[in-house]
């Protein structure tokens, strides 16, 4: 087994906005935020990091449970003060500052981390100076952005929140004009299947769907929308590929995944005081109760009675007479509280999914 990470989530996350990532968010966002920072959090162990643009603290919060020290800067002081209450450690803290700007001394950090910040302001040359400035001699930078032939192609509605994006070419001439050297690697969330080798380094040949008919064939992966730079004066670390596992439940209806997901969304509206009760099924209360026990009042009797049944084949009453007669069996012999006790009220069964 590899090492067992710790997801680092605000108890109260502000609403998502949709320009700053916050814990309230799901789904292709939540899985391309984690991602990049658990990729940075591998190569921070025993250094001292910048995290620029920290948001609701997440990030720098998951980098400290390996760095020397952390620092996350956040431009919103509310935000910055909502952090520092949530996580507390002993080597991290969030201050106020400007990513043009940066509240750090010259040559205090090994490495700065900032992601999806540089497509938020113009000043791009500015802000690199500064992540060099606060970088000891052999430091390096990790950076995203999008790619802006990718995430925003001609024909598409622009992002609200982006005031200049980038292309691929355009990034790298950036990162020329400030560091000896770069390298950049791609980040694209799908669902799909990956085959890689078990040993030694190898290419990519990607396949995508791109018609009902046509599957697109390229030796790199095609289309993706973000751009992740490593950038140093000194050599940089080597870097490796790297797969984020969301889910594995590829059958699993799209529908449903989302119902999931807007339950777990309401439930914690009303975990955070923005709504007064939540209403749902009690096999989805029971287990989000025993997960979140502290958090809020769980009335366990249900409101209402909605029966469920079975859909069999037409003219086939031997199945129909079977499972009417299952049914009147275990409900006679007591095998159906049990059972009904046991995977709907009760939640001891959590704890051989932990």
């Amino acid at each position: 087994m590899g090492e067992l990470i710790r997801r680092e989530t605000p108890k109260a996350p502000k609403q998502f906005d949709g320009e700053r990532f916050t814990a309230a968010a799901f789904g292709q966002v939540e899985v391309e935020h984690y991602h990049r920072y658990l990729l940075a959090r591998h190569y921070c162990r025993g250094l001292d990091v910048l995290d620029i643009a920290a948001g609701e603290g997440y990030g720098s919060a998951l980098l400290s449970q390996v760095a020397r020290s952390v620092v996350g800067v956040e431009i919103d002081a509310e935000v910055v003060r909502a952090a520092a209450e949530e996580f507390v450690r002993p080597n991290l803290r969030y201050e106020c500052g400007d990513a043009r700007r940066i509240p750090l001394e010259d040559g205090s950090v090994d490495v700065v981390v900032s992601f999806e910040t540089l497509e938020h302001i113009v000043e791009h040359d500015e802000f690199l100076a500064e992540m060099k400035r606060v970088l000891r001699p052999n430091g390096f930078i990790i950076l995203s952005t999008p790619d802006s032939q990718v995430y925003s192609p001609m024909g598409s509605a622009p992002n609200p929140y982006h005031v200049l994006e980038l292309t691929s070419g355009e990034f790298r001439a950036l990162l020329r004009r400030h560091f000896a050297n770069f390298d950049i690697v791609l980040q694209r969330a799908f669902m799909g299947s990956v085959i890689l080798a078990d040993r030694k380094p190898a290419g990519v040949i990607s396949f995508e769907n791109r018609a009902q008919a046509i599957i697109e064939a390229n030796d790199a992966m095609a289309h993706a929308p973000y751009m992740i730079a490593f950038a140093s004066d000194a050599a940089l670390p080597d870097i490796s590929n790297s797969l984020f596992v969301h889910r594995n439940d590829l059958d699993t209806d799209f529908r449903v995944r989302i119902e999931a997901e807007l339950a777990r969304n309401a439930a914690q509206e009303a975990r955070n005081g923005r709504a007064d009760a939540f209403i749902y099924d009690l096999p989805f209360n029971t287990v989000y109760f025993a997960q979140n026990p502290d958090s809020l009042v769980f009335l366990r009797e249900p409101f209402t009675k909605e029966p469920l049944g079975w859909a069999v084949r037409k003219g086939d009453p031997d199945i129909i007479n079977w499972l009417n007669n299952f049914l009147e069996e275990i409900k006679n012999d007591g095998t159906y509280d049990v059972l009904y006790q046991r995977w709907f009220e009760g939640s001891a069964w959590l704890k051989n999914l932990n």
